[in-house]
């Protein structure tokens, strides 16, 4: 016997079994008497001063992920009870954790977690900027689409027709504003001129701005504008071709949009410096010269935006939750608990939105799924409040207000987290 022994002082733990003994293979057909991770005696199942679980060393590739998808979704007994608190008692699952009662549910940043990645899962596989896209393309040219040569002509000689009859119509109306922006410049000169009080004149000069505008509107649409001379550049071309002969018009629009590139052929690119403009939608936004190049382009770029949504979500719970500490200053609570709040409460919020994309999806965008989406997104206001009176146990007034100002300052945050999240997907997207 050892001194240390002799003395009373601790045993130190077994050493691990080697993995070609007899031992390792008693061990992986049945039950230790001890800890294979800290040496401790075992009573039960579960390790009482580690808490890892005894269980065979050797499991077969279904068993390891039924395990994971058990300790990670909770499926081991906490999932219900966690769900039944979260959705139908608003604040419950927040009170229960600050009390102590943690292991009885799953952890708010796993809860949130798998709230938030099935949402977006979910979210991608039923692409709503595709269904909205296909709604929104609806009777659009179809690049396949042909015409005989004639028939075409026709068309784009009666759209002539009708911008020489409307020409002559602004023409008139674009004499007579300037007539009247030249009289009321005539008359602040003159009301300058003989000590006319400010607000007269700012209200001359604000009826100027706007005519002004006015006049530079419709100086667009005169005769020489992008659109007009695309018009006349197809027309033009059509009539080259032989009258019986087939043509696609989805051809001539992009024929006339690359040679006629002015104005129009650079409404809807993106403009700033090239490592924040990295990302391959943003880049094919950027040059694309046809109307198509920049629709497939900023639908892609849609995309980029919404893949990114999910970290700068994450990135806003922390600022979430320093707003309810100054909000609830006096309170004496810790930051961590108004995160777990913070966690609880936007974990919920993804369940309906998980739900309402559900219904959309399964129903193929039904009519009826909108007025449901309406009511269960009513529903997220109306729990946090309830779950905020709740937790921070103050009155209905104090709570109302705080919720306002939450929401007003929240709302904030969001539109920047936004503008965050385009930033990301033109930059890396």
């Amino acid at each position: 016997m050892s001194d240390d022994a002799s003395a009373g002082g601790p045993v130190p733990p077994p050493p691990p079994p080697d993995p070609d003994s007899p031992e390792r293979r008693d061990l992986e057909a049945s039950p230790s008497t001890r800890c294979l991770n800290c040496g401790a005696s075992l009573p039960g199942t579960y390790c009482p001063a580690c808490g890892q679980k005894d269980q065979p060393l050797r499991t077969p590739v279904h068993r390891f992920v039924i395990d994971t998808l058990a300790e990670y979704l909770g499926l081991d007994g906490r999932l219900w009870p966690t769900l039944r608190l979260l959705i139908i008692r608003p604040g419950r699952l927040t009170q229960a954790y600050i009390r102590g009662q943690r292991e009885r549910y799953i952890r708010p940043l796993r809860i949130y977690l798998t709230a938030s990645v099935l949402f977006f899962l979910v979210l991608s596989l039923a692409d709503p900027l595709g269904s909205i896209r296909q709604l929104t393309d609806q009777g659009t040219i179809s690049p396949d689409s042909t015409v005989i040569a004639s028939q075409y002509r026709a068309q784009l000689d009666s759209l002539v027709a009708v911008e020489v009859t409307e020409d002559s119509t602004r023409r008139a109306r674009l004499e007579s504003l300037q007539r009247e922006a030249d009289s009321l410049r005539t008359r602040l000169r003159l009301d300058s001129l003989a000590g006319v009080s400010t607000d007269t004149l700012d209200v001359h000069l604000d009826a100027l701005a706007a005519l002004e505008e006015e006049i530079e509107d419709e100086e667009g649409e005169m005769p020489g504008s992008t659109s007009d001379r695309r018009l006349r550049w197809k027309r033009d071309l059509v009539a080259s071709y032989r009258p019986d002969s087939l043509i696609r018009p989805f051809d001539i629009e992009t024929a006339a949009e690359l040679v006629i590139n002015g104005e129009g052929g650079s409404r809807g690119t993106l403009n700033g410096p090239d490592w924040l403009l990295g990302g391959e939608s943003a880049r094919r936004l950027r040059s694309a010269r046809t109307a198509t190049e920049r629709n497939d382009a900023a639908w892609s770029l849609g995309r980029d935006v919404i893949a990114q949504l999910p970290k700068v979500i994450f990135l806003l719970l922390p600022v979430f939750a320093l707003l309810l500490k100054l909000l609830y200053i006096r309170n004496g609570w810790y930051y961590a608990e108004h995160l777990v709040f913070a966690l609880h409460t936007h974990a919920f919020a993804f369940v309906i939105f998980t739900v309402v994309a559900l219904l959309a999806w399964g129903t193929g965008g039904a009519a009826w799924v909108g007025v449901v989406a309406t009511a269960f997104q009513f529903l997220i206001p109306v729990y946090f409040v309830v779950a905020m009176k709740r937790v921070y146990a103050q009155g209905w007034i104090k709570t109302l207000v705080k919720v306002y100002l939450l929401s007003w300052m929240y709302g904030t945050v969001l539109i920047g987290g936004v503008a965050l999240a385009v930033a990301l997907a033109a930059a890396i997207g």
